[in-house]
């Protein structure tokens, strides 16, 4: 831990962050005591990072976190991960998404400014949408700097992974994560994808499977695009070529909010198909 080295080449560097798990888990005297070893070696930084967990926040009081700041603490990176506090709970982080308002507002108060880590796949299968959007209304609610995300992975030697062994928690699939992390979709005009990417208030442009190029037997995928570009959901592509233009295009595109209308929805695309 203590092995920083004088040295004439990055004497002046303006940033030092602290890597290895989260060093904010340190005591306030022994942060105080890194920050002034850090002044010695490198007398022209104005700022120290490093990760942090909410629990490390939580012993500190307002005026340790001032006296932190007043050392160059500054834009630390909290792995939140998420705002859902039925997710928080299983996955034993210690914390709830009321304590990351509480310990994040005296952050605020203090000086320090922060990052948040985001973690996909953590709610488990059919649990993104409603995880996203309450992480979604606890983080418009605070003030990070950034937001950074990341996919869940799990390892057999894991405590989750015997969770998933014994029944007690299912793993959102590889696609559920991606959708979830994209801002942008590119999809075939199959109902079921779009529908789910349209609750997950993702932009979407689709490229309908044609007969003529033995993508499918029928059209059928054609009358699907259009009805959702008529209503409009998302942005149509039925010549690859103008993919391009489309990425431009979507990326001042406002969807219609989508709502659910799956009977009358598949009542139309079942007659059309009936009539072929």
């Amino acid at each position: 831990m203590y092995s920083l080295r004088k040295t004439k080449y990055y004497r002046k560097i303006p940033r030092i962050f602290f890597t290895g798990a989260n060093p904010f888990v340190l005591s306030t005297e022994k942060l105080k005591t890194l920050a002034k070893m850090v002044k010695e070696y490198y007398p022209f930084y104005k700022t120290i990072g490093c990760f942090a967990r909410i629990t490390d926040i939580m012993p500190k009081s307002l005026e340790d976190l001032k006296e932190l700041r007043a050392l160059g603490y500054d834009g630390i990176t909290i792995g939140v991960e998420t705002g859902d506090d039925e997710s928080l709970t299983f996955m034993n982080k210690g914390f709830q998404s009321k304590d990351v308002l509480e310990q994040c507002r005296k952050l605020d108060e203090a000086g320090i400014s922060y990052n948040f880590f985001y973690l996909t796949g953590i709610y488990g299968a059919g649990r993104g949408e409603v995880g996203a959007k309450k992480t979604a209304m606890l983080f418009n609610q605070l003030n990070p700097k950034i937001i950074e995300s990341s996919m869940l992975t799990i390892y057999k030697t894991s405590e989750l992974y015997q969770e998933i062994q014994k029944g007690n928690w299912k793993e959102e699939s590889e696609i559920e994560k991606l959708i979830d992390k994209a801002r942008i979709i590119i999809t075939h005009a199959g109902v079921g994808t779009i529908t789910e990417c349209l609750e997950k208030g993702k932009k979407i442009i689709v490229v309908p499977r044609l007969k003529k190029y033995l993508e499918h037997t029928n059209d059928h995928q054609m009358q699907i695009t259009k009805e959702f570009e008529m209503k409009g959901y998302v942005i149509a592509l039925y010549d690859k070529s103008r993919l391009s233009a489309a990425l431009d295009k979507i990326k001042t595109f406002k969807p219609k909010k989508y709502e659910s209308n799956s009977e009358n929805f598949r009542m139309k695309i079942k007659d059309y198909i009936d009539n072929i």
